[in-house]
């Protein structure tokens, strides 16, 4: 495939999923309100940030190394141990943080202090899982 056919392609896959994304958005602001949309929008930013900090952050960086050292057959089971090691880390700090300040996270993010659990299922949903 060409550079052309290939962009065409991404174009395609990029519009209808910006096209989807307004109309759940659109589907959802009606049913629920503006406020239940914000509140949403809230839990999916904090859902990044709690990813990013789960994985490390070093997405790029193995990207970066691997490219550089992909033909070096010595250096890639240690890079990719050590990003194992990292991002395991990372998420279990990140799972115990969330388990101890779910009830703090439920009040103050999103002001209802049933949501403990939901903020707890996180950790099985998002972090244990490596999604």
């Amino acid at each position: 495939m060409t550079i052309v056919k290939i962009s065409i392609l991404i174009f395609i896959a990029t519009a209808i999923k910006m096209l989807t994304a307004f109309v759940i958005n659109k589907a959802v602001a009606v049913y629920i309100g503006t406020t239940g949309l914000a509140l949403i929008g809230k839990s999916q930013n904090f859902n990044q940030l709690v990813m990013t900090m789960a994985k490390g952050a070093i997405n790029s960086e193995v990207t970066k190394y691997v490219a550089k050292y992909g033909k070096d057959i010595e250096r890639i089971p240690i890079l990719f141990s050590t990003a194992a090691k990292i991002s395991l880390f990372s998420s279990v700090v990140v799972g115990l943080g969330i388990i101890l300040l779910s009830n703090y996270a439920s009040v103050n993010f999103f002001k209802i202090r049933r949501l403990q659990l939901f903020c707890i299922f996180w950790i099985y949903n998002y972090i244990l899982r490596f999604q």
